[in-house]
This record gives structure tokens, sequence and C-alpha cells, in this order.
């Protein structure tokens, strides 16, 4: 799967005039500085890692240790795995992208829950959402709370900084924090 995501992003990176840069990681690799030096050095500046969650959180601990900090694109289901199983590193996901966020095979919060009743009522012809999906109902309920939390509900500046200050939001896996 990993490696049909790889050629997929790289055709379509390809196609839109980008340029790739191939390196081959395998997992377990410890000694990653040289290899990050030297695409730094040619000035990448987005890393596909197609990986399991333990080599990815490496990689981005060696950039960090190094300074360098290009956009990175994750796998299906790794930002979840990471937050789940390495929180003492979940500050490694700050502006991560990820290709599928949420599984149906996680552990869903009440909230989560409480989405997927109304999404089943609403929806009778048995369709799956998406990711999309998914994000404009966490993405509405965060907007709807910041709203909440203002006396003049369309006071725009308000607005803004309840959005930025939202902490411990109960989202669909876990809590969301916008700064």
């Amino acid at each position: 799967h990993s490696v049909f995501l790889a050629d997929e992003f790289i055709s379509t990176f390809k196609e839109a005039g980008g340029k790739v840069e191939l390196v081959s990681a395998k997992e377990g690799m410890k000694d990653l500085e040289p290899v990050a030096l030297g695409l730094k050095e040619k000035g990448v500046k987005l890393l596909y890692l197609p990986l399991d969650a333990e080599s990815v959180v490496e990689i981005e601990k060696t950039n960090r240790e190094l300074g360098w900090n290009p956009e990175v694109m994750v796998g299906d289901g790794i930002y979840r795995v990471i937050q789940l199983l390495h929180q003492d590193d979940i500050d490694l996901l700050e502006g991560m992208l990820a290709t599928e966020v949420y599984s149906d095979q996680l552990f869903l919060t009440e909230y989560a829950r409480k989405i997927v009743e109304v999404f089943e009522d609403l929806n009778k012809k048995n369709d799956r959402g998406t990711v999309f999906t998914a994000l404009g109902c966490e993405g509405t309920s965060i907007l709807l709370s910041a709203i909440d939390r203002c006396r003049a509900g369309r006071d725009r500046s308000c607005i803004n900084k309840m959005l930025r200050s939202t902490e411990n939001f109960q989202g669909l896996v876990g809590r969301i924090r916008v700064r």
C-alpha cells in the first residue's frame, strides 16, 4: 500500500511540475542525519513519508535537531498512530500533512459517536462518510464553540481570538488545540 501511495504521489507531483528526489528509507534506520543533511542541502521542501510511525518520529526528531523544517506528509493512519503511541512526541505532528487522518478502526470519542449517529440518521443510503465529512464536522463544531464563547456572536475579532485559543476541544478521536 505504501509503495502504491508513493507511486501515486510521485506521478501527481511531477505532473504538477514538482521535482522528486527519491531516497530509500528502511524501518529501523538509525543514522538518519547524513540522509537529512543531503536532502536539506539539495533544497528539498517537502518530505513524503509513507513509513511506519516509529520511522516518521525518528526522521522528524533528526530534522528538528538539524534545524530543518520541511513540510512533511505521512501515509494513511500514521498521524493517528503517532497520536496514540507516541504521546511524548505529539509536538512532532504540528503542521504535518496526512493522506488520511481518520480510520474506521479507531477508538471514537463520545463526540464522534454522536456525530456518527446523526450522520447515519441523515444518510439512509448507507453511504460512508469521508475524511472531508469528519473534518467538516470537527471544523464546524470548533467554529460554533468559538462563536458561543463570544458575547456578541458576530464579532469577527472575538471569534478569531476564540478560535485561536481553543484548548481541549473533544474531537472525533481525541482532544484538539488550536493556536
